[in-house]
């Protein structure tokens, strides 16, 4: 089925459900076309067809973009408000951002790469067992899943037939046991190499935007004035966290406006907390607010 038309369902089934619309419901589902369960109109269909790292991307480009910007304003509140039209300080503020951006996109990446491996093995150690289980004992494995699907609110005689059913195929069995005994799904839709690698890209592309304008500032002397670069790079950042505000509206019923303000609040929650920290340690620790290596001074070099 082309992807516009499970756009449509996709469109039809949200606005059923957000308008509590039954018979909007049943028209999404019930198109009279021969279709897959792939192509039912849910988000997570949607989602897991068209981008099977969107949900990567926007974590990680998130954590980029405001952690570059707390660095930002850690930085250049710890120095003369006329830090950006001093050339020497508003080089080393770019430098020690795109240091710090990219050595931690490397080491979340490192992370990501390590949480999805773990999260892989131990779904096929468990598979493993189950399986084994399964091979050599697969009474036992029935009389589990009937006792689930019992305290469930399932009949006794019901969940009897259900499971003896199920059994009798043994790959969908044991997919059926791993999600219903065990709470886990195959994480082998993205690898582990696929993982890290979305990760470093979003979090660094994401990371390095808010100071774009610096940077070009930067290796063009004279192409932006500091000031306009470092107001350019507030615009680039609201607009980034708007926009990923909006991609997280597919993963929630909740209106893609409400989600953008939330979004956008969220990193200046982050920003606000380094400002603030900041301000409290220079004003209750004065001797721990500069280390000796951050002069006090518009004047870096």
């Amino acid at each position: 089925m082309p992807n516009d038309l499970r756009s449509r369902n996709l469109a039809k089934a949200t606005s059923a459900f957000l308008n509590n619309d039954v018979d909007g419901s049943i028209a999404a589902h019930n198109l009279n076309l021969k279709r897959s369960i792939d192509d039912e109109p849910h988000r997570s269909n949607t989602i897991k067809k068209e981008n099977k790292f969107i949900k990567t991307i926007i974590a990680s480009g998130t954590q980029g973009l405001i952690v570059s910007c707390i660095v930002l304003v850690l930085l250049v509140s710890g120095f003369s408000h006329d830090l950006l039209t001093d050339s020497n300080g508003y080089n080393f503020i770019v430098v020690i951002i795109v240091e710090v951006v990219l050595a931690t996109a490397l080491a979340t990446s490192f992370v990501e790469y390590m949480n999805k491996r773990s999260a892989i093995e131990f779904y096929h150690s468990e598979k493993k067992r189950e399986t084994w289980e399964y091979d050599n004992f697969v009474e036992g494995e029935r009389a589990e899943m009937v006792e689930l699907y019992v305290e469930k609110g399932m009949t006794q005689n019901d969940a009897d037939q259900v499971v003896t059913l199920l059994s009798k195929y043994k790959d969908l069995f044991i997919d059926v046991m791993m999600a219903e005994e065990l709470q886990l799904i195959s994480p082998d839709h993205v690898s582990p190499l696929e993982t890290a690698f979305s990760t470093f890209l979003s979090y660094s592309f994401m990371g390095l935007l808010p100071i774009l304008p610096l940077i070009v500032s930067f290796t063009w002397p004279g192409s932006i004035e500091n000031v306009v670069a470092f107001r350019l790079g507030v615009i680039l950042t609201a607009t980034a966290l708007l926009f990923f505000g909006y991609l997280k509206s597919f993963f929630t019923s909740i209106t893609w406006w409400q989600i953008m303000i939330a979004n956008v609040f969220n990193g200046l929650f982050g920003i606000g907390s380094a400002y603030l920290l900041r301000w409290g340690i220079s004003s209750f620790f004065p001797s721990l607010a500069f280390p000796p290596f951050f002069p006090h001074s518009g004047n870096v070099g």
